[in-house]
């Protein structure tokens, strides 16, 4: 005898099949619960690369424009659109999930897909976690970007909208869409749905498909400029969608062996490597750290994920500052806003700035260039004992030379000895407040299989999510020192003084 979830799956193949997506035979759904895994797709044989795995119909992708909400009701969406004063992001596609899910229910042509999407109690999205378990992840500073507020604003607006809306369907259902039922189907939609395009190219509405970089690469250059100048005439318009089956397969920085791919009438997911028997076939939501892997999607790479990185805020560098330079808080203010509108600076950069919130410091131990030279630049403007006293064009060309000397310095992999004081002093200060012991760093992290408690699973992805980001800021703290030759600041402040010389050296006038 099958049990629930064996039986869902079943009737889930099943139904997409009948409703026209062609799966290859050497694959298989399979029960990975008990790995923490859930549902997922796995090879029975050997896959070559470039072979397909499987095809869906674009019929058969849920959105905005295929739901039976804008049949039965075509003014609605557009209506909804309209009712915000702020662009609304998957709120349209929340009411059409809510009608289909909740009032058509058996009736919506999707029912036995609905049937395999994970209810409230299985999804782990940070918005969905109790405050005592968010307050496990201090002092991630991901805590800042969880956006309960934003979700509860979005959550009053549907309702508004259905309230005052003409469609008595939607109002004599309103109850059901409940704050649990609102954040069930908002945490699917952003855990499961695929942004899916059509390309515009003038008035011809075409869509194409999505290439792998590799597959525009023929060694002809004049072709490669023509099909890039092609290019550039060609709109890609974006419609979030839920994508049956394609959401089925488990995703992994590490380990993403597929690619999905855009053409006029389908979508097909594409083995970017051999697969082989057993393999579990992943794809990827691009290159993001495990904490945004647990904020958008309610997951974490246990192996740790490619892209895991530590951060040090701007106020944090600041602190470091005040206390080595002894300098107030409205000078650094002052000098920030100089920093961030300065020319030399910004043609360095390709006119991005340099003073950002926070800095990003990569597992590898790659240390951000912009952290070094915002912070090699600040110590040598704070070097200057008449630096608060400086006039508008005296500090300009003094943070000109500033920058001059930082850029000469980090090209030669040379950083000087104040600058790698308060770098080194930011990093420790920052991994200090984790207070974390060289046994939870080699601590082996298992996954919690899906009979685990809710909260001890979350208390987990926290603990893992801490030790992750700290391992990346002491790999970077190690990389400094191994990287970059210090040299004396003294050195540097001679250069930029003799700079200044040579701009105050009157120009030889030419006899004619």
């Amino acid at each position: 005898m099958t049990d629930s979830f064996t039986e869902k799956s079943n009737t889930y193949v099943s139904w997409l099949e009948e409703s026209g997506v062609t799966i290859s035979p050497k694959l298989r759904l399979e029960d990975k619960r008990s790995e923490g895994q859930g549902r997922c797709v796995v090879a029975i044989e050997d896959i070559s690369e470039d072979e397909l795995l499987f095809e869906i119909p674009r019929s058969l992708l849920l959105n905005c424009e295929t739901s039976q909400l804008t049949t039965d009701f075509p003014k609605a969406v557009k209506q909804f659109e309209k009712y915000s004063d702020e662009p609304l992001s998957w709120e349209p596609l929340i009411l059409c999930m809510f009608y289909e899910i909740y009032i058509l229910q058996q009736k919506s042509k999707w029912w036995p897909y609905f049937c395999v999407l994970p209810e409230k109690e299985e999804l782990n999205g940070l918005v969905l976690w109790l405050d005592e378990e968010l307050d496990n992840l201090k002092p991630s500073y991901i805590l800042s970007s969880v956006g309960k507020e934003q979700v509860k604003n979005m959550y009053n607006t549907l309702l508004k909208f259905i309230e005052e809306s003409e469609y008595e369907t939607l109002k004599n259902n309103i109850e059901k869409l409940d704050w649990n039922t609102f954040l069930r189907i908002g945490s699917v939609i952003l855990a499961y749905s695929f942004d899916v395009g059509k390309e515009i190219t003038g008035q011809n509405t075409e869509s194409t498909e999505t290439k792998n970089a590799e597959e525009f690469s023929n060694g002809d250059d004049e072709e490669e400029e023509e099909e890039e100048e092609e290019e550039e005439d060609i709109e890609i318009e974006m419609t979030k969608s839920m994508v049956p089956l394609a959401d089925t397969l488990n995703a992994d920085t590490k380990k993403c062996n597929s690619n999905l791919l855009h053409s006029e009438k389908t979508l097909k997911m594409i083995a970017i490597k051999p697969i082989t028997k057993g393999e579990q076939v992943y794809n990827t939501y691009g290159e993001l750290s495990n904490a945004e892997l647990l904020r958008r999607y309610g997951f974490v790479e246990w192996d740790g994920s490619y892209y895991d990185c530590g951060e040090v805020s701007k106020p944090h560098i600041h602190r470091v500052l005040k206390k080595t330079f002894q300098v107030e808080t409205d000078i650094l203010n002052k000098l920030d806003d100089l920093i961030d509108k300065n020319e030399k600076i910004l043609d360095l950069f390709d006119e991005f700035s340099i003073v950002q919130e926070t800095f990003l410091f990569e597992s590898d131990g790659e240390i951000p260039f912009k952290f070094l030279f915002y912070v090699q630049v600040y110590t040598l403007l704070l070097q200057n004992p008449r630096i608060s006293k400086l006039g508008p064009i005296a500090l300009d060309k003094y943070l000109n030379r500033s920058v001059d000397e930082t850029s000469r310095a980090l090209q030669e992999n040379k950083i000087t000895e104040k600058a790698l004081e308060v770098v080194k002093l930011a990093l420790e200060n920052r991994m200090k407040e984790y207070e974390i012991n060289l046994d939870d760093i080699e601590k082996s992290f298992i996954p919690v299989s899906a009979d685990k408690d809710i909260k001890t699973k979350r208390k987990q992805m926290a603990e893992f999510i801490l030790v992750s980001e700290f391992k990346a800021l002491r790999e970077c703290s190690k990389a400094i020192l191994e990287k970059f030759d210090s040299i004396r600041d003294v050195e540097i402040l001679a250069n930029m003084k003799d700079a200044k010389n040579e701009e105050r050296r009157p120009k030889k006038r030419v006899r004619r």
